[in-house]
């Protein structure tokens, strides 16, 4: 809405430098067609058909270590609390509402872990009252037993040094059974609630790496729905089987997504062009531009992951807009003025794309892996999709050309 006005304006003022020049340069004759036509078109057949082979080796990333911030002073902490550790830091929580469930959703995990035998996710899992002294009646009874051989009657054959150490023995038989009030803080403080009490947590302990998408989600699935035989069912939560949900939820949406551009900027097209052979012919240098990139990824050893898969949709609709320009200006300069459309149009649409491009690369530069995946995705896609929109596409439609006119002649 702004920017036509202020060209007028500028050209009323005549701020706009060279403005006949352009005009008398755009006016000469420009009827030729693309040179080498058939031999770019071969080499863009062949490297589709190379692209399509490598697209099953195109791989999601699932290990999480290689998208995180690498801080050397984190990683040394996480080493050496590896080897301080025996088990799992990062257990799920499961809060039953009385002490009778949160036995019975011990015994329920216990029960699948032994029929779980195939592919065994859960470590152990426990309870405050694990933490409590086990056989307490039995160890209480020998400690009276020990303290009624110690009797005065049984003191007094002992010399002054050795009653003395008895006495002191005596005093540590005077113990009482461990409750879970009892226990050190740096031990309850795991089990206590807002209200500052004691609650009925379960801490479920993985026994697989949850740095891996894959044991993630396994695991999740085996913790997330714990149904007791009274008909409750708890449900278990951590960061992790968050995480672990959202991993779902981003490889189903994604494609949902991808699949949801596409059939919008097809209908969008298709309302803009008012033909379908023109609409499918638009859509291919897209479709062909993304088949690159994804070879090239699996070409390149890249991966799929949680931070670049978002930038797909954003390709897809940015690699549109060139190829939608391509076409109107085809369609204005009409049959055989194709070589002129890429010298014109086609060098607005390589200055938008190398734009995006700097912008979408600025990412590459950041510290943090998963941004740089995002930023390189973004370029491969930008960068293969402006070949196939300026090479591949105007070829393409001079080909198609060529085939109507000779249709015709017959």
């Amino acid at each position: 809405t702004l920017f036509p006005g202020l060209l007028v304006l500028s050209e009323r003022f005549r701020l706009i430098i060279g403005l006949k020049t352009v005009r008398a340069s755009g006016s000469g004759p420009t009827a030729k067609p693309i040179p080498f036509a058939t031999g770019i078109l071969s080499i863009g057949i062949l490297v589709t058909a190379i692209a399509i082979v490598l697209l099953p080796n195109l791989e999601f990333e699932y290990n999480f270590r290689q998208l995180r911030a690498f801080v050397p002073e984190t990683e040394k902490a996480r080493e050496k609390a590896a080897t301080i550790f025996t088990r799992s830091q990062s257990p799920v929580i499961v809060l039953a509402e009385n002490r009778e469930d949160m036995q019975a959703i011990v015994q329920t995990v216990l029960r699948h872990m032994e029929t779980d035998s195939l592919t065994p996710t859960i470590d152990t899992v426990g309870t405050i009252y694990d933490e409590l002294p086990q056989h307490q009646d039995d160890k209480l009874f020998i400690m009276q037993e020990i303290k009624d051989m110690l009797s005065e009657s049984t003191l007094q054959f002992l010399n002054e040094a050795q009653r003395s150490k008895a006495d002191e023995f005596r005093e540590l038989l005077d113990a009482e059974a461990v409750t879970v009030e009892g226990l050190p803080y740096s031990i309850r403080r795991r089990f206590i609630g807002l209200d500052g009490q004691v609650g009925n947590f379960v801490f479920i302990y993985p026994s697989v790496s949850l740095t891996d998408g894959r044991s993630a989600i396994k695991f999740a699935e085996d913790v997330r729905d714990i149904r007791l035989e009274n008909g409750k069912t708890y449900h278990a939560s951590s960061g992790d089987v968050i995480f672990a949900d959202v991993l779902l939820v981003m490889m189903r949406d994604s494609s949902i997504a991808t699949i949801a551009t596409f059939v919008v900027v097809f209908l969008i097209v298709l309302l803009d062009l008012r033909s379908l052979r023109s609409t499918l012919l638009v859509l291919l240098p897209l479709v062909v531009g993304l088949v690159w990139m994804c070879g090239a990824m699996a070409l390149l050893g890249m991966k799929i992951n949680l931070f670049n898969m978002v930038v797909i949709p954003s390709i897809i609709g940015l690699s549109l807009d060139s190829g939608v320009h391509i076409y109107h200006r085809y369609l204005e300069e009409g049959a055989g003025k194709l070589w002129k459309v890429v010298m014109t149009t086609g060098q607005a649409v390589a200055i938008g794309a190398i734009t995006t491009m700097l912008g979408f690369g600025d990412l590459i530069l950041a510290r943090h892996p998963g941004l740089q995946t995002l930023g390189q995705l973004a370029v491969l896609g930008l960068i293969t999709t402006l070949i196939t929109v300026l090479v591949v596409f105007p070829v393409a439609i001079q080909t198609v050309d060529g085939w109507m006119a000779k249709r015709k002649a017959k």
